[in-house]
Order: C-alpha cells, then structure tokens, then sequence
C-alpha cells in the first residue's frame, strides 16, 4: 500500500472512532457525520495515482473477506473501502472538468527533460556564472538557458500547464494574478504547505530560463520564424505566503500562440498516472504530433524528450516500454520500431479509430487521455 495513502486512511481512521465515540445515540446524525469523513478524506486521495488508488482498493476487498461480520476492524475496513471508491469517483469528476490548453510549439520545443541528468553531469555542464546554456533539436530548434543551472523537469512542464490553465480561466491575458491554492487545484495537487514551497521553486526556475525557438510556428504566417530570446514566464517576486497574490506576465510568443489557438488540450490526471517520466513527456508530443505524423524519427523523439544525455540503447529500451504503456491503456493500437540498416531508426503508430473523431473541424488534434474511457 502507498505510504502516503496509507497515512491519509489511518488518519480517516483516527477520526472515525473520534466520531463514534462522542456521537449520540441518533442514528442519522452518525451516518451524516461518518460521510463527511469520508467526504474530507477522500478529497485528500483524489490527486494520488489512478493505479495506486485502485491496488488500495483491491487490497482493503481482500481484507474485507477475512474481517468478521459486526466487528470494529469490519467497520474501519468498510469506511477505508468507502474513502477509496469516493476518491476515484472524484478524480474521474475532476477529469472531465480539467483540461489544459498547451501551446504547440512548447510542447514540440525540447524545454522540459523526461530524464535529468545525474548531479556530477550537471555540474559540468553549468558555465562559470553557474548557468546551462545547450542547443537542442527535436521537432524543433532552440537554444536553452538556465540561470539557475537546472533542467526543467515534467513537473515543472505541470507547473508550466498549470499557469496556461490559469491563464484561461482568468480571462485569457498576457498579465495575470493566481495564488498557490488557486494553482494547486488546476495542477491537482494537495493544497498544503509543502506543495507551495515545490511550486515556489518550479515557478522561479520557469521565470529563469530563457529559450530562442528557431522555428517557431505562428498560424498567422506562412513560414516559421526566428523568435528572439525569451524567458518562459515573467514574475517580479515570488512570495512565500500562500494566500499572497502573484502576478506573472506570459511572454509575448507564448501568449501569442495562446490567443490564436495554436493549442493541444491534455488532462492532467492523464499526465500524471504515467507509471515513467517517459510515458509522461511522451504524452502531450504525441497529441501534438498526432495530426499528420504516424511514423516517428526516434532520435527526433530521443532529443526533444532530452534524453541524448544517456546511452542511445538505453533511450530506446525507455522508449519502447513508454510505448508499450500506451498500448496497454489502449491510446495507441500499434507501435513498431523499424530498422534502418543495424539501428532502429522510426517507430509507426497506429491509433484507434475512436480516437481519431477528436480532430476539430478544422483538421487539428485536441485531445486524447485514457482516463476518458468513451471511445474505448
């Protein structure tokens, strides 16, 4: 069992008998108030992985066989089992009202790393200032800088998807006010303390690093441009208190590219039950590749996934098995690597036919996650 959620179900436990214990002899008010445990509880679970959450309950059914019947262990059983279902129902609630608008061209763009290197190789890395600066490729040109000597990390692209949310939601300006809790919803995250100070730090990275596209994709032009060097997001302070307004500034090409509807739509709680980082990063560039691509160059993919760090064979071992994750959740119905010469050089990708109805109607591919189980 998930330690974490094994402590939030001791804690529910706790509560419980705290309940039992003062309530009076009226039957409803216990029912009512044995709810709102569960309500409260489950709340708490609602951000924690799909297929963690589902490996709970199957483990509290199997304990539910061996409690006996009128027992105060059954009782605890039975409000665990109840916490987990309300839990599940309530993510696939937030599944269908949480779906992200993304820009194209930085989900294309090879910004944020599915791999980090290890610390001993970011340290070469940093210049004598203490900053990265790398030329990258992919399905696009940039070139990367981060003053803070960082690699941006697929939760940072959260963070990073969180605030285009945002975004949205606060009538579509480039200037634009959000508090941690406020983020903390749209990224599905526990709103607490120690969820801040993470997004804290993955905000100042974002506002830190600098990138120059050099095939930026504006819809309102016929050929790709040059863009100039810009950072991700703008923000003058990033306070500690949690209910402290902060104000961001999206940059000008992002916000652009916003506004036209140059986007894919990913669901958050797609993104995150990804068993691998792979799997995860792999996830929004397939949306976006999805139009008018069915064979992948896999050394494209290795590098905009930012994965040339490592050995070439041990990449694709990385990619075939977030591959295999994609067919096992039925979000592609065929992946096969081919060769070219000695090496493994493509990979085609067959969807399910289903799938392919989420074109809009002018020909562009929104959105697919196997959370949404309507066209399986």
């Amino acid at each position: 069992m998930s330690y974490k959620i094994n402590k939030i179900l001791e804690e529910a436990c706790i509560e419980f008998e705290r309940m039992v214990n003062k309530v009076s002899k009226n039957r409803s008010r216990k029912i009512v108030t044995t709810q709102d445990v569960v309500m409260k509880y489950a709340d708490k679970l609602k951000y924690e992985k799909n297929n963690h959450l589902l490996l709970v309950e199957d483990q509290i059914k199997d304990d539910l066989q061996t409690a006996e019947e009128g027992t105060n262990e059954r009782k605890i059983i039975q409000l665990q089992k109840r916490i987990i279902e309300e839990a599940l129902r309530l993510r696939k609630e937030s599944k269908n009202s949480l779906t992200h608008p993304i820009e194209r061209n930085y989900v294309e763009a090879p910004i944020f790393s599915a791999s980090v290197p290890k610390q001993h190789t970011l340290l070469k890395l940093k210049n004598h200032e203490g900053k990265i600066t790398e030329n990258r490729s992919g399905y696009r040109k940039i070139e990367y800088t981060s003053e803070t000597g960082d690699y941006l990390t697929p939760f940072d692209f959260k963070t990073f998807a969180g605030l285009q949310k945002l975004w949205e939601i606060k009538g579509r300006n480039k200037n634009f006010g959000f508090t941690y809790p406020e983020l903390c919803r749209v990224i599905n995250a526990n709103v607490d303390g120690g969820t801040y100070e993470i997004l804290r730090a993955s905000i100042i990275k974002l506002s830190r690093t600098t990138i120059r596209i050099e095939d930026y994709e504006d819809k309102e032009m016929s050929e790709r441009i040059n863009t100039h060097t810009h950072y991700l997001i703008h923000i003058n302070q990033v306070p500690n208190q949690q209910n402290k307004l902060l104000i961001i500034r999206l940059n000008d090409h992002l916000h652009h590219g916003l506004e036209s509807g140059n986007i894919i739509h990913i669901n958050l709680l797609t993104f995150q039950d990804f068993k691998t980082n792979i799997s995860a990063m792999l996830y929004p560039l397939l949306t976006s590749l999805i139009k008018n691509r069915r064979r992948l160059d896999l050394d494209k993919l290795i590098n905009n996934l930012v994965l040339n760090h490592m050995d070439r064979r041990k990449a694709l071992k990385l990619l075939r098995e977030a591959f295999d994750e994609f067919l096992e959740n039925q979000m592609i119905s065929r992946a096969e690597f081919i060769r070219e010469g000695r090496s493994f050089r493509y990979v085609e990708i067959e969807y399910p036919d289903q799938l392919l109805t989420n074109f809009n109607d002018q020909g562009v591919f929104e959105s697919f996650s196997f959370l949404d189980t309507s066209w399986l």
